[in-house]
């Protein structure tokens, strides 16, 4: 370490400057926090400002609200403690390097019970009031497994702290080109570390966390923290003293920053109705076994493909070890070579398929189905503390590649080349807006580098080289650490139609429409009469290479190169199935079977209501009405139900309608007889009654009537020397009229003329 003073004078006070020159390298698996697609609901950390300058190795940080930054051997650069009162606290001015995700414990986010505070000094977790006293933060913290003279010594010690706002401050200071490196700290956990790594369910804490972020319920009298260190050489050993092991320590410790056994996720933490927003989720099912997620929603007939469309938004996340996600954002920084993972990008031209790999990257795949409707211009966002976009490239069906174009949020091209994104980049922001033409490619790779800082890994401008995020600046994220913030996925996400309005709010919604992601609306229909069986996938990959290097190590024609290309290998992500499904309804038709007739309007009133809707090839049987006569008196008669067209009919893509026949029938009416006597004092012989006609038939109102003749129209009666003989009807014809007919027939008694018969007495 090269240290240096200086005097100076500002606003009439001596100055003492100290300018220390520091060389720290870095260990572990670096970390790629990657993305693959798209999405909606991402939480963003936004920055106060930039950040100062690198983190300082030092010792613990006072109990104050002014505490050092630092990360023992995270970080490169040079910095400048101010002392303004030699003989009290001293500030240091820090930043810290590059970005990346946050972290989550295996099970999901941290419980109560795994807080700092439930875990060091037995009191109720986070969360819990504690109903008598206020936390108390007056008090001193055990900080354990200290790496210090040149990663040579581990040693405990104790930090008192007096409020809640009290930074944890920096661990002991590590110097060294090489050996202060080996060592590189990670942070603080509430758990001791596992073989080198942050234990499964601990939580992490940057020096510029508060006291009270780590303990939220106060201090205990055995308090405890635990420095995390990546290691070159074995976790628990001190690196070798001697330059010939030391070099081959370094030189084999390059290969701790494979990167591997990551994971990719496709809208797996995006609610169904946000993937699909302009239409309803009809079912979303996974397959484990198969790593699918099927959205299915329901088609919406009214949607089209300008004012309204089939909106889809897509997110993807990379999830990665813990460790190694802090390891990358540290970037250590080694002698006068500079930062591990990126001292090779200076003056790095970035070709695309070098067969001898020269930098570090990783490429983030998406692959959209060629049903998917692609714009021309893509906006999304990338958000990441430690790596940033290089290159969107279209990938053809032959496989070559092509460098599209990008463009700012604001829409203003920026060209194809290594330097597109630079304007864009900001070192206090993690997210990256951008647009990319995608000339009609459904596959597009976007490669990420890290984030540069300074003349090691840039040979830009100064005032334009510094990309990376302090931790000074970051705002945690709701119930986080800092350093958990800087750890959690990093995110690739489409711009939502919403978000794409407040870029462009000239642009009419037709306009902006068309610049999302979208499903045509006849192939949704399509999509929708297979009822969800046929879908469109969306998936992806992410794979890259990790080139550390720590430059050559020894002199002359001895000396040998550190480094070395470790493959990112490729992870699959999961497949997003995206469909539709349609329903049809039942619909019902009555019309008139009886030719001249035109059905009462009432009669539609008994048209049976099915609320029940029917995919498509569904099988539909009718229901019949709520009533099958209706009653006509106007007309002397009633309307009968008949039937459906058909018993059962089949979904055929579009609504179902069953047309039922009502037949009008007149009242009918019968015919009767009646026998009366014409002879005065007469009654009809009982017998007569017998000679009575039978009329089976019925007849419509206003029919004209037939009387039918008795069966016998004399009956002698030999007592009274007579007979009786029928004469006729009332009428022989009458017109029906609302009412049964009746005929009256009538008979008389003639009495056998004298003469006739000779008596004899």
């Amino acid at each position: 370490m090269n240290f240096k003073s200086r005097k100076c004078e500002e606003n009439g006070k001596k100055v003492l400057r100290y300018s220390i020159r520091k060389h720290h390298l870095g260990v572990a698996s670096v970390a790629v926090a990657s993305v693959l697609f798209f999405a909606t609901g991402v939480a963003t950390v936004q920055a106060d400002g930039p950040g100062a300058d690198e983190p300082v190795s030092g010792t613990p940080a006072p109990p104050s609200t002014t505490s050092t930054l630092g990360t023992s051997g995270a970080n490169t650069g040079d910095a400048e403690i101010e002392n303004t009162n030699i003989d009290t606290n001293t500030s240091a001015s820090t930043e810290s390097n590059g970005n990346n995700r946050a972290a989550l414990t295996e099970n999901g986010p941290i419980k109560p019970e795994d807080n700092v505070e439930a875990r060091n000094n037995n009191e109720k977790p986070r969360g819990l009031e504690r109903a008598t006293e206020p936390a108390n933060y007056d008090g001193k913290v055990s900080l354990i497994g200290q790496w210090t003279s040149e990663s040579h010594e581990k040693k405990d010690t104790e930090n008192t702290y007096k409020n809640a706002t009290d930074k944890l401050g920096s661990p002991l200071s590590n110097p060294g080109l090489f050996r202060g490196a080996a060592k590189t700290f990670l942070g603080w956990s509430d758990m001791p570390p596992v073989n080198g790594k942050i234990a499964d369910g601990a939580r992490l804490f940057s020096a510029e966390d508060t006291i009270a972020t780590a303990f939220p319920n106060g201090l205990s009298a055995d308090s405890k923290l635990y420095g995390v260190y990546a290691s070159l050489n074995d976790q628990d050993t001190p690196f070798p003293a001697d330059k010939f092991s030391m070099g081959f320590a370094v030189i084999g410790g390059m290969n701790k920053f494979a990167i591997n056994d990551n994971k990719v996720h496709i809208d797996t933490n995006v609610e169904s109705e946000e993937v699909l927003p302009n239409t309803n989720l009809n079912k979303e099912t996974k397959d484990k076994e198969k790593n699918t997620r099927r959205i299915i929603d329901e088609y919406k007939p009214d949607n089209n493909d300008t004012t309204k469309v089939n909106e889809v938004v897509l997110k993807a996340e990379f999830e990665m070890d813990k460790t190694t996600a802090m390891t990358v954002y540290r970037n250590p920084h080694v002698g006068y070579v500079g930062p591990v993972l990126s001292n090779t990008y200076k003056d790095n031209n970035f070709k695309l398929d070098e067969k001898k790999k020269t930098y570090t990257y990783v490429d983030l795949n998406v692959n959209l189905d060629k049903d998917l409707v692609v714009p021309e211009k893509l906006y999304a966002e990338f958000n990441g503390y430690s790596w940033r976009p290089l290159y969107a490239l279209g990938i053809k069906e032959d496989g070559t590649k092509e460098i599209l174009n990008v463009y700012s949020k604001e829409g203003t091209a920026l060209g194809n080349t290594k330097d597109s994104f630079n304007s864009i980049v900001s070192n206090t922001d993690p997210r990256v807006t951008f647009g990319v033409e995608t000339k009609g490619n459904h596959n597009i790779t976007f490669r990420m580098i890290l984030r540069s800082l300074n003349g090691y890994d840039s040979n830009r401008p100064e005032n334009e080289r510094n990309e990376r995020i302090a931790e000074s600046v970051v705002k945690p994220d709701e119930g986080k650490s800092i350093a958990e913030t800087i750890m959690r996925n990093m995110i690739l996400r489409s711009l939502t139609s919403t978000e794409l309005k407040a870029l462009f709010p000239n642009k009419s919604d037709e306009e902006i429409n068309q610049m999302v992601v979208r499903i045509n609306q006849d192939k949704a229909k399509e999509l929708a009469d297979t009822n969800g069986n046929t879908v469109l996938k969306v998936t992806g990959s992410v794979e890259g290479n990790v080139h550390p290097s720590a430059g050559r190590i020894g002199s002359g024609w001895l000396s040998l190169d550190s480094a070395t290309n470790l493959p990112i290998n490729k992870v699959e992500a999961n497949v997003l199935e995206l469909g539709y499904v349609t329903f049809y309804n039942v619909s019902y038709r009555f019309q008139s079977g009886t030719e001249g007739k035109v059905l009462p309007a009432v009669i539609e009133n008994y048209k049976p209501k099915d609320t029940a809707t029917y995919e498509n090839e569904a099988n539909v049987t009718p229901t019949q009405p709520t009533t099958t006569e209706y009653i006509d008196a106007e007309n002397d008669g009633k309307w009968v139900f008949k039937g459906y067209d058909e018993a059962k009919k089949q979904v055929n893509k579009a609504d179902v309608e069953f047309i039922g026949t009502w037949v009008f029938e007149a009242n009918k009416y019968g015919v009767t007889y009646k026998f009366v006597s014409g002879t005065e004092g007469k009654a009809l012989p009982a017998v007569i009654e017998g000679y009575k006609p039978k009329d089976p038939k019925t007849y419509e109102n206003t029919a004209n009537v037939t009387a039918i003749q008795p069966t016998t129209k004399e009956y002698p009666v030999a007592e009274e020397d007579g007979k009786w003989v029928f004469k006729k009807y009332d009428a022989e014809n009458k017109a029906v009229n609302e009412a049964d007919v009746e005929f009256i027939g009538t008979w008389v008694f003639e009495a056998n003329k004298e003469g006739g018969n000779i008596k004899i007495s």
